[in-house]
Parts: C-alpha cells; sequence; structure tokens
C-alpha cells in the first residue's frame, strides 16, 4: 500500500481532514509533533527543529549551522518513517519524501483566505483582524519552508499528485478522493529501492555533520553515494589554500565512511 503525505496551508482544517483519513484507512498518524521527537533523537533540540520547519534559519546561522542541522535531522526522521509504508505524514516535513519514493501520494490541501480566516476565529476564538494576520504570518512561514528546500535541491514546486480546496470540497469528500488516488499505488522494487538510497544518504549526510562537514549535498544510489560540496573556493590565496584543505579533509572522512557505514558501496567528492 502506499504512503500519503499531506501538506496544507494554515487553518485550512486539515488537522480534522487527517484524523478521518487516519481512521478510514487505519494508517498510523505521524504528525508534526511525532516527527520532532524522532528528529531530536539526534541531539537537536525540539524548539530549534520546529524553527527550521517554519523554515527560520537564523541570523548566526552562517556560523552555527543549526538550520542545516535541524533539516538533515527531520530528513533522517522523515526516512526512518519511510521504512513502513501505509502511514499518513502530516505537515511540512512531507514535503521532503523524494519524488523518486513514488508509491508515496503527494496531497496539498488549501482553502480560500475568507475560509482559514473564519476558521481562525473559531477555533482561537479571536477577532478577524488578529485571524487574517496569523494567517498570513503561517503562509510566510510556508513560503520559507518551501523556499529553503528549493534552495537546497529536496523539493521542487508543482510535484504534488493531487490538489484539494476545502472551500468548496467537504472533509468527507476529500478524505474519499485521498483513499482512491492512493489505492491507485503500490511500492515496487525501484520505489523500495529509492527508501534505501533516501535512508543511506541522510545517514551519509548526518555523520559527515558530525564531522564538521557542512554545506554539502549527499544522493545515494544502489550504495553508490555522491556528496557534492556546495561551498566554493573565494578570491585569493588563503580562501584557495584553505579551500583546499577542507576537500583533502573531506576525502579523508569519505574513506573512513565507506569502511564504517552499513551500505555504503562507493563513496565520492565531487
Amino acid at each position: 500500500m502506499s504512503v500519503i503525505a499531506v501538506f496544507s496551508g494554515p487553518y485550512c482544517t486539515t488537522e480534522e481532514l487527517v484524523a478521518k483519513l487516519a481512521a478510514r484507512t487505519g494508517y498510523p498518524l505521524v504528525d508534526e509533533k511525532t516527527l520532532l521527537e524522532v528528529a531530536a533523537r539526534s541531539g537537536m533540540p525540539t524548539e530549534k527543529l520546529a524553527r527550521a520547519l517554519r523554515g527560520d534559519s537564523g541570523f548566526f546561522d552562517v556560523f552555527t549551522h543549526e538550520f542545516e542541522r535541524s533539516l538533515i535531522s527531520i530528513r533522517a526522521a522523515v526516512a526512518e518513517f519511510l521504512r513502513t509504508d501505509e502511514q499518513i505524514l502530516s505537515g511540512p516535513a512531507a514535503l521532503l519524501i523524494p519524488e523518486a519514493v513514488s508509491h508515496a501520494l503527494r496531497v496539498e490541501v488549501t482553502a480560500e483566505r475568507s475560509y482559514r480566516v473564519a476558521r481562525a476565529v473559531r477555533r482561537d476564538e479571536i477577532d478577524a483582524g488578529e485571524a487574517e494576520q496569523r494567517v498570513v504570518r503561517t503562509d510566510r512561514d510556508n513560503e520559507q519552508w518551501t523556499g529553503k528546500l528549493v534552495e537546497r535541491g529536496y523539493w521542487r514546486p508543482n510535484s504534488y499528485d493531487i490538489r484539494i480546496s476545502l472551500s468548496n470540497t467537504t472533509i468527507d469528500d476529500a478524505v474519499e478522493i485521498i483513499c482512491d488516488n492512493a489505492a491507485k499505488l503500490r511500492p515496487t522494487a525501484s520505489t523500495i529501492q529509492a527508501v534505501v538510497d533516501f535512508r543511506l544518504a541522510s545517514r551519509v549526510h548526518m555523520e559527515l555533520l558530525e564531522m564538521g562537514h557542512h554545506e554539502t549535498e549527499v544522493k545515494a544510489s544502489n550504495g553508490r553515494v555522491k556528496v557534492v560540496t556546495l561551498r566554493q573556493a573565494g578570491p585569493g590565496k588563503l580562501s584557495r589554500t584553505l579551500h583546499t584543505l577542507r576537500l583533502e579533509s573531506l576525502e579523508d572522512d569519505l574513506k573512513h565512511l565507506r569502511q564504517n557505514v552499513d551500505g555504503v558501496s562507493s563513496i565520492e567528492a565531487y
């Protein structure tokens, strides 16, 4: 069976939708809280992981690399949940599932702003002005998050399988639409391998961060791992020398990873 990944805007009644979806399918629901609890096993504080899900990298991130560490921790948690199918993943992290994992049904839930403002007024017991501010603020957070993913090559816009507007679709009908589409998807040998590759790349990326190698992109295919360094040498002899030393250090550490990380058959830097 498939994995169902649901991403939505603020105040779209998504909580009720995924609850009914879980009841209908019998699939366990992995919400943001559950995902962050697993991601926190990496050692990153939950509040920093939650901030990363809003796309908030912070002023000092260029020095601390906390957003990068948080993002990779969240990706690793998503990869762990993908070890089994028949799950519902709800929240911003749903966008981290690789496109190659095509037995995952990617669902975007939207609604017109008037619908969401009215929902915020009822749910949070606030006036319409404050409700609209909250909707706009959360929309901005989602834009920051998706923008960060696009920057890092983790996600591409327009990669949803279905889009549902709750402004003109009832929750029960939305559940039926999602279930009908999910029933058409089945894991195959290639999509299962894509999950294995995703898990391996996430693990190697975490190891590289622990070794002090930041600003890298890691991809895996059938045990072959490619590490792309995103930080380039700046102008000047000193900068080029430091860049060369970083690459030499990376090469040494990749040899260690090839020998000590299960599943790695080869690993190269680019």
